[in-house]
């Protein structure tokens, strides 16, 4: 049985290097079924983004139960500078 992974975003790639050059680490989660795309760390915070492509693209099923029922932060970011944003509070 092959273990199946969700679907990387096209924007993921970039939005992750740009946020790597201005010092954030990153983690990809987009391996865990039902979850966030990726993890960034700043300042001792941890951010929980959901990347889509565009806002014509929705959450699946999975990811709608997650942001309906997590409690703490997550979000959905079309570009890094989305992420940066929120991290930034701005």
């Amino acid at each position: 049985m092959s273990k199946r992974f969700s679907k990387v975003d096209s924007n993921q790639p970039q939005i992750v290097k740009e946020l790597r050059e201005k010092g954030y680490t990153v983690n990809h989660l987009h391996e865990l079924k039902n979850f966030v795309d990726i993890i960034v760390g700043h300042k001792g915070v941890n951010y929980l983004f959901e990347i889509k492509p565009d806002r014509s693209k929705k959450l699946t099923l999975g990811e709608q139960k997650f942001f309906d029922t997590w409690t703490g932060q997550r979000a959905i970011i079309y570009c890094s500078q989305d992420a940066i944003d929120i991290i930034e509070g701005k």
